[in-house]
């Protein structure tokens, strides 16, 4: 049917269109907290027999909106791409990106369990100094024969199983110093590899700490590699690293001495209950 524009009708529907609300502008300046609060807002005590239907709302909220759920979703975790191709760590170079450079360094620790200094830079996607990563480091993480590992309060809830993974890394530590290079030396190439009877036996590990063969497994896996029925930090002393920062090894030359023993007394405690 047409309606000529002086027709009662075509007022009718001039004035329906009229006045029907359009979003206002001031939707640009929500914050994405409001955003996020706006699916939640209770209904009205008597909606309308019939409602508008708006779709000249503002699509940017809606969409920083949905952004919003999909960056608090990635952050909660997730499978994780191993893939060696991609220098990205586990998580991909995607999801860590949209991650904080805090998030990142904490994230590729939790993956990885124990890594180098040089590896950890490489994998944050955002360029960070030095003294900060350090910074973030030390917050996190422990220093392992020049690598970094991750603290066991952010691996494990159990106090008892807390104790017992930084008594492994403590043996570890012990049976690998002897093959970290003097500091004078500086190049990380003189490192010298273990043999492959040196480490730390899993079935004195177990024995000492008394955890279920599953549990150790674990713990050794997460940490280590085995070679010939003995268990050995997986990366190799990390001598640059060490020989650049000499007051960080001396800091956790100290702290490993006083965890050792604290561990210890924990353990032979737990074995005497």
């Amino acid at each position: 049917t047409f309606y000529d524009a002086e027709t009662p009708e075509a007022l009718d529907i001039i004035r329906t269109l009229c006045s029907t609300p359009v979003a206002s502008d001031d939707e640009d300046d929500k914050t994405e907290k409001d955003l996020l609060a706006e699916p939640s807002a209770p209904a009205s005590a008597s909606p309308s027999s019939s409602q508008d239907i708006l779709f000249v709302s503002n699509t940017r909220s809606y969409l920083r909106a949905l952004c919003g759920h999909a960056s608090e979703k990635n952050n909660g975790g997730g499978s994780a791409s191993q893939n060696p191709a991609h220098a990205t760590g586990p998580l991909g170079y995607g999801a860590l990106a949209k991650l904080s450079p805090d998030q990142q360094v904490f994230t590729i620790l939790r993956h990885r369990h124990v890594e180098s200094f040089a590896t950890i830079q490489r994998l944050v996607t955002v360029p960070i100094a030095e003294s900060e990563l350090l910074r973030l480091l030390l917050q996190y993480a422990v220093l392992v024969l020049g690598n970094w590992a991750i603290k066991s309060m952010y691996v494990y809830d159990d106090m008892y199983e807390i104790s017992c993974r930084d008594l492994l890394l403590a043996l570890l530590i012990r049976s690998g110093a002897a093959f970290v290079p003097p500091s004078q030396g500086g190049a990380g190439s003189d490192a010298c590899t273990p043999p492959a009877s040196a480490g730390l036996p899993k079935e004195a590990f177990r024995s000492a700490t008394r955890l279920s063969l599953d549990r150790v497994s674990q713990m050794l896996q997460e940490v280590a590699v085995c070679s010939s029925s003995a268990w050995r930090l997986k990366l190799p002393p990390d001598a640059a690293f060490l020989a650049a920062h000499p007051a960080i090894q001396r800091h956790f030359d100290q702290w490993w001495k006083q965890r050792l023993q604290q561990v210890v007394k924990e353990v032979h405690q737990r074995r005497d209950a």
